[in-house]
């Protein structure tokens, strides 16, 4: 996934305060070696992986389906902004083309009408 959207990381954030935990507390429940896992969700770097979402919502006193659904936002508006870069790059490959092309076509009739004229006088 590409980076991941601020309001997703301040939402966990929020979430965590709430429950009075810190990152090293939500870490050692989901068993993970260091807190830097839960920074990295925070700090909007990953998200959590969904199999963890049932025990993450325990921790965090969440409905599962919070999670769920703000995990899938995440991935909706990662989707739409990689279809804005496909669109912008097409136009752009496109305008490259055609700007090509009359540049050829320039140059095309330069030369036949220089042919031209040369032959008209021989």
């Amino acid at each position: 996934m590409n980076k991941v959207p601020k309001w997703y990381g301040k939402k966990l954030r929020q979430f965590r305060l709430k429950a009075g935990l810190t990152q090293r507390d939500v870490s050692r429940s989901l068993n993970y070696s260091t807190a830097q896992f839960v920074s990295n969700w925070e700090r909007g770097v990953s998200t959590p992986p969904p199999k963890d979402f049932g025990r993450l919502s325990e921790i965090l006193q969440v409905r599962p389906r919070d999670l769920i659904d703000m995990f899938y936002r995440v991935r909706l508006e990662s989707a739409y902004l990689e279809r804005k870069k496909m669109i912008a790059r097409l136009k752009a490959d496109r305008y490259m083309a055609i700007s090509a092309r009359s540049v050829k076509r320039r140059g095309r009739s330069i030369g036949q009408t220089r042919r031209t004229s040369s032959r008209r006088a021989a």
